[in-house]
This record gives structure tokens, C-alpha cells and sequence, in this order.
């Protein structure tokens, strides 16, 4: 299981219920999104392998564990109920890590 790497960021594991074959680290990418709006936003991944459903407040920040193949999609709340804002790539999302001696 991952934890959290720094005290303002919230890590969500999600579940890998039914996986044949399971998903591996291998497999699967750690992913980084920060909600820059002014209003409360709803985040999905659903997939058959992976789910993710959460309220992200302004300024929150989410790491989470993903397939590069999917889309994170971002709801917003208006008049007339929630309603999709944007749809990113998960690979877009990506954690990259820096290697000692690269700038």
C-alpha cells in the first residue's frame, strides 16, 4: 500500500477488486492532480480494474494510482446539477520522478 509522501498532498489507493491478472506497479502509473479552480470539483475513474469517485476542494491536491490508458474525468457543481468540465489523459498526469544528477 502507498502513503502519502508529503503532508499536504491526500493518497487514495484504489481498490483493485476482480483483477485477472491483478494490476501491477508495473502496469500501472502513480498520477498527480491539484484542483486550481475556486469551487469544489468531483474526480472519477472508473474503469473495470480501477475506481476512483471524490470531492477535491480548491487548492486539495490527489495522488492516486492509475492505468496511462485512462481519462480522469473532472465534474463541476452548477445550477443544473454536476455537470463534466474537462476529461484529461491519466498519462498526462503522471508522477515523474528526477534521477540523482539531472537537472
Amino acid at each position: 500500500m502507498l502513503t502519502a509522501v508529503h503532508s499536504d498532498l491526500t493518497l487514495f489507493d484504489c481498490p483493485l477488486y476482480g483483477c485477472d491478472p491483478p494490476i501491477t506497479f508495473m502496469t500501472s502509473i502513480l498520477c498527480y492532480y491539484i484542483n486550481t479552480s475556486h469551487s469544489i470539483q468531483q474526480i472519477r475513474l472508473h474503469t473495470t480494474q480501477l475506481a476512483l469517485d471524490r470531492m477535491v476542494f480548491p487548492s486539495e491536491k490527489i495522488v492516486f494510482e492509475s492505468l496511462p490508458e485512462e481519462r480522469l474525468e473532472i465534474y463541476t457543481y452548477t445550477e443544473n446539477g454536476l455537470q463534466l468540465f474537462q476529461s484529461i489523459a491519466c498519462s498526462q498526469l503522471e508522477v515523474l520522478s528526477r534521477t540523482k544528477g539531472r537537472t
